[in-house]
């Protein structure tokens, strides 16, 4: 009943969107769109331009849906491939011999919204990271490692770097379009790879502070900047723990998987969100320390500066958690995407199934958005 049902769901995903939605000229293979009346179930299913009259065909459906389109002369269905991005095979002793794709992502909606939030996310963060080089090297004592100030500037660069920048990339790296031909499990891989980066650079950070204040006999751990930062670096580190025990163990139960889903989200976003809070903390708590003629209420240069960096900070993480909070951004669900499972291995898909038409009635009925959210339901606990 599960996989009945959630063709029923992918069939009403893929009438809705080839209504409503352009395909990108990179996401679909025109040779392999058919005209409509080809097959009766699939009048009406008309793709806009650039492919004018062209509907989409049977070579474009799910595999669950083969056994409706017998007899009618519709090219064979794709094979899953387990790879991640798509792979083109040549066929060969026919007439109309061409190269298969297997199905590809559908396009985002308001994608170019997507690309400029994007852009934006991108471009604020490297400036911030240039930010933090520019400061450590012009206006204090450079970047070493012998106990003395210039070790300590490496915990500036490295938060910014990795904690704050890489963070905020592996949040949002499931969103990005071009990685929806990839499978799930490697997606995941790259997810937990990123948060693992970040938490190796934010720990050599750390390290870095409290070599320098004990070389220059200073106490560790009294500012509430050190309490927040040593406690945001330790439930990060829970957090990626639990994520890798949960989602990257196969032996996990499906339901478990399901139910730490909302909390693995909530508090990924509340990790990231402290971060930055504790990062602006940490360089007004050096610049009131650091500067002394003049000081920092005089708003010398480098204040200046800093509080710009601060900005940034600010602006780069906001574009973060929008990014990340906007369903229509995000991932479709496996079966949409026409990707293996995790957990399904090379698994045949090809059951038979009810004819096209009985899966499609009252698709109108249910929008694209609920349909997108039901299905990311089904395919959560992958």
């Amino acid at each position: 009943m599960a996989d009945l049902e959630e063709v029923k769901l992918l069939t009403k995903f893929l009438k809705v969107n080839l209504r409503r939605h352009r395909y990108q000229s990179s996401l679909l293979d025109p040779g392999r769109l058919r005209q409509p009346d080809q097959h009766p179930d699939l009048q009406g299913l008309v793709l806009p331009p650039p492919y004018g009259k062209h509907a989409a065909g049977p070579a474009n459906l799910p595999r669950q849906l083969a056994p409706s389109m017998a007899g009618t002369g519709a090219p064979p269905l794709l094979k899953n491939r387990s790879s991640c991005c798509v792979r083109e095979e040549a066929a060969s002793g026919s007439s109309a011999a061409e190269t298969d794709h297997t199905l590809a992502p559908m396009a985002m909606e308001n994608f170019r919204q997507f690309l400029v939030a994007l852009s934006a996310t991108v471009l604020f963060g490297v400036v911030s990271i240039i930010f933090v080089l520019v400061w450590v090297l012009q206006y204090r004592e450079g970047l070493a490692w012998d106990g003395a100030a210039g070790e300590f500037n490496w915990h500036p660069l490295l938060m910014v770097a990795g904690f704050i920048f890489i963070q905020g990339i592996a949040i949002i790296v499931y969103r990005l379009p071009f990685t929806w031909q990839c499978s799930k499990l490697l997606m995941k891989f790259i997810h937990a790879g990123l948060h693992l980066v970040s938490f190796i650079l934010a720990v050599i950070s750390v390290v870095a502070v409290f070599d320098f204040h004990n070389g220059a006999k200073i106490p560790n751990m009294y500012s509430l900047h050190s309490w927040l930062g040593l406690t945001a670096v330790a439930l990060y580190c829970l957090q990626l723990v639990l994520g890798v025990g949960i989602y990257l163990i196969p032996i996990t139960p499906v339901y478990w998987r399901a139910a730490f889903m909302p909390l693995h989200i909530y508090s990924g976003l509340f990790l990231f969100t402290s971060v930055v809070a504790v990062a602006l903390m940490g360089i007004t708590e050096k610049l009131i320390f650091g500067l002394n003629n003049p000081k920092y209420k005089d708003l010398p240069p480098e204040a200046i500066f800093v509080n710009v960096l601060g900005l940034l900070l600010v602006i780069f993480g906001a574009l973060i958690l929008w990014i990340a909070t906007r369903p229509s951004w995000k991932r479709p669900s496996e079966q949409v995407l026409h990707t293996l499972h995790t957990d399904g291995g090379g698994e045949d898909n090809t059951k038979v199934g009810p004819s096209l038409s009985q899966l499609t009635e009252g698709a109108d009925s249910e929008t694209t958005g609920d349909v997108r959210k039901r299905l990311n339901k089904l395919d959560g606990a992958d």
